[in-house]
């Protein structure tokens, strides 16, 4: 039966509440969408189409995934093979696809297990997809989690050969909302936070950035094993290069306490925030990480010196420090060996 178009334009007009800039509004909208079911669909993918940015896109997906409607399985299906989609708008897709793993048809499994093995995708997307898939039976994921096995992305690998715990509620994807969740309190996943940086580095608010580096600092300090401190680390590392590449210095003394300390080689992001960002206090971390990394040691560590070098000329340069500045005359007095190869 048709709708008649004054329902039609009811339905149009509860539609567009989910371009709202306020969350209540929006949440307002979807629950009365939901309620009136699959009359709404078309109007759905409409405004889909229509929307001119990720946050209606984002709602409308969240709403055909309580829907359930196999016309929703193929916005889903569009979305992910879009070269242009949104990182936001794909993670709520694969969310969507999520809705139909447990129906007769394979297209929303055999689309997710693509997308967690395509090395050519986004890394959220990726985590994303194996996310979603992890409430499936191990005789389905372990094809997957062998191929996995040998990827490429040490991220991936990981989280492939960490099966989610029976009963743990799948992550929130969306890279805003993960961000926004990991700053406000513990428990998120380092791994997915760190994806989530590295796709919406550009324009996560700064204070963000600030306190997900605070919060995984208070993870690393709280006793944790080494392999959880590793992955804490390597967040906060993706945290300060998306500072640095915004030119913000408002987590630097974290980056430069951290290098200072450093007793052996760091994940590259804190000396590629220091080489971008760091000023003349930061010499003398540098300094101290040198003095802790002989130049005769592993492969690693030579690395690891050679990226302080780089990071120290680079604030040398960048800071137009010469040998008559305070900072400078101080690194020579209590770090000859390190102001030699700096200038050297």
């Amino acid at each position: 039966m048709a709708i008649q178009r004054s329902a039609a334009r009811e339905i149009e007009g509860i539609v567009a509440l989910l371009a709202s800039p306020d969350a209540v509004t929006r949440h307002t909208g979807a629950a009365r969408l939901s309620t009136i079911g699959p009359r709404a669909v078309p109007h759905l993918v409409d405004g889909f189409q229509a929307a001119s940015g990720h946050v209606a896109r984002v709602a409308i997906l969240k709403v055909l995934e309580t829907l359930r409607d196999r016309r929703g399985l193929s916005l889903a299906l569009d979305v992910l093979a879009d070269a242009g989609r949104e990182p936001a708008t794909a993670a709520a897709a694969i969310e969507l696809l999520g809705a139909f793993l447990d129906g007769e048809s394979t297209h929303a499994l055999e689309t997710l297990g693509s997308v967690a093995v395509d090395a050519t995708r986004p890394e959220l997307e990726r985590l994303a997809a194996w996310h979603t898939l992890a409430r499936m039976p191990e005789r389905i994921l372990a094809p997957l989690r062998r191929r996995l096995a040998r990827d490429d992305n040490p991220v991936v690998r990981r989280r492939a050969e960490q099966p989610r715990q029976a009963g743990t509620a799948p992550p929130a994807l969306d890279p805003d909302a993960v961000l926004e969740a990991a700053a406000a309190r513990d428990g998120a996943d380092p791994s997915l936070v760190g994806a989530a940086i590295r796709a919406s580095a550009a324009t996560v608010p700064l204070g963000t950035l600030h306190r997900v580096i605070e919060r995984a600092r208070s993870r690393e300090d709280a006793g944790c094993d080494e392999a959880d401190r590793i992955e804490w680390m390597e967040l906060r590392a993706a945290a300060h290069v998306a500072l640095a590449g915004r030119r913000s210095r408002v987590a630097l003394y974290d980056a430069r306490d951290t290098v200072a300390a450093a007793t052996r080689p760091l994940p590259h992001g804190f000396a590629t925030a220091l080489a971008q960002v760091g000023d003349a206090a930061c010499l003398d971390a540098i300094a101290d990480a040198l003095s802790h990394a002989p130049a005769d040691a592993s492969p690693e560590t030579r690395e690891w010196r050679a990226r302080l070098l780089d990071a120290g000329r680079a604030i040398l340069d960048r800071e137009r420090l010469t040998r008559r500045h305070a900072a400078v005359r101080r690194l020579v007095r209590r770090h000859p060996d390190a102001a030699q190869a700096l200038f050297g």
